[in-house]
């Protein structure tokens, strides 16, 4: 685990150097970081994580990338560029090297994009890429690549949907679907708007997240049976094990979400002035309280409130650094914003055990 420490240093070391050096972007050492994020996850051995081995397994039963098409019942449970990536790089590129090209494109794809978002959502650079990296990094791209992928695509397309360009998002959308399915719920986001926070509204908001952390919401599992033929096929056996008790219950009140209910609280408490500060403030935090409210609603399908909320979840890469604005010292938020990077990346690494030690998998 000792290489995810240093980069966790290196990282504190570049934000730390940000603050003091306020006006300068160190744009050869945010190329470097990039750079070096990229290789880390796409060159990664198998057996570095929890995935990657179910990863290889998949590809390995593609076939030509037509097939996808001529037999798509057979395939529907795959999304489309999960099967058809490696599936062309199987068929046309190289047969004993497709499964490592096809995790260095979901790599490049997912990190281009989402360093892309970064720079343009965020004024610090590095406590924000350090935020990442403790998270969402570990959680996606060096687990979960297709969500990896999916939730980039949606943070480029926050930009659109923050100016009201609704066509373009909505193009965003369809892409972020072809990587995942799930990405559908990418369309609850049009009915916010970014220029207003009621705040009374969104307090009411927190304080129902909180008592459905008390109440059971199985009545949903009826409800969540929608016939679309073979497409949803792998939901309806969830909500078939979740009926007769074959899955494990969420902790409804576990440490992830402690933590990201407290963050989201300290957000809207301070929203005007963070605000004043930078003008995506409005929509992120809605879209983190929105993620607070899918985990607890679908909690009784543990695999749905997860990842229903993390596809919400990740604009925390950009919100948590928006500590920094609510202190007159800024010195003072960017330690506490540091200290919750820290107490991810112990919970990824050592009590979740997210990863396993990356040289010696």
């Amino acid at each position: 685990m000792l290489i995810y420490l240093i980069i966790f240093a290196v990282l504190v070391f570049f934000s730390a150097n940000e603050q003091y050096f306020r006006y300068s972007k160190f744009v050869e050492f945010r190329v470097l970081m990039v750079l070096m994020l990229l290789l880390f996850a796409a060159l990664r051995p198998p057996g570095g994580d929890k995935d990657y081995v179910s990863y290889l397994i998949s590809f390995s039963s593609f076939k030509e990338p037509l097939d996808y098409f001529k037999n798509y019942t057979e395939w529907i449970y795959f999304d489309p560029m999960y099967y058809l990536i490696p599936s062309f790089l199987k068929t046309y590129v190289s047969q004993n090297n497709y499964a490592i090209i096809a995790i260095f494109i979901y790599a490049i794809i997912a990190l281009s994009l989402k360093f892309t978002a970064i720079t343009r959502m965020s004024h610090f650079f590095f406590l924000t890429l350090l935020v990442y990296f403790s998270n969402f990094f570990l959680l996606h791209e060096m687990t979960q690549m297709r969500v990896g992928v999916t939730t980039a695509i949606f943070m480029m397309a926050l930009s659109f949907l923050k100016d009201k360009n609704y066509k373009a998002y909505l193009l965003m959308v369809l892409m972020a679907l072809l990587f995942h399915y799930s990405a559908i719920l990418f369309l609850i986001p049009l009915i916010f708007d970014s220029t207003h926070f009621k705040k009374n509204w969104y307090w009411a908001m927190m304080g129902l997240i909180l008592i459905m952390t008390f109440v059971k919401t199985d009545f949903i599992l009826p409800l969540l049976r929608l016939d679309f033929g073979d497409v949803n096929f792998k939901s309806n056996n969830y909500i078939d094990y979740a009926e007769v008790g074959l899955l494990q219950e969420t902790n409804k009140l576990n440490i992830n979400f402690i933590m990201s209910y407290t963050i989201t609280a300290a957000l809207v408490l301070f929203i005007d002035k963070i605000q004043e500060k930078n003008n995506y403030a409005y929509l992120l935090v809605k879209l983190q309280i929105l993620s607070l409210f899918l985990f607890q609603f679908f909690a009784p399908i543990a695999g749905f409130a997860f990842r229903f909320s993390e596809l919400f979840l990740c604009t925390q890469i950009i919100t948590i650094p928006f500590i920094v604005y609510i202190f007159r010292n800024r010195w003072l938020g960017y330690a506490i914003v540091v200290l919750i990077a820290a107490g991810y990346l112990w919970l990824n690494l050592f009590h979740q055990k997210l990863m396993l030690d990356y040289f010696k998998a």
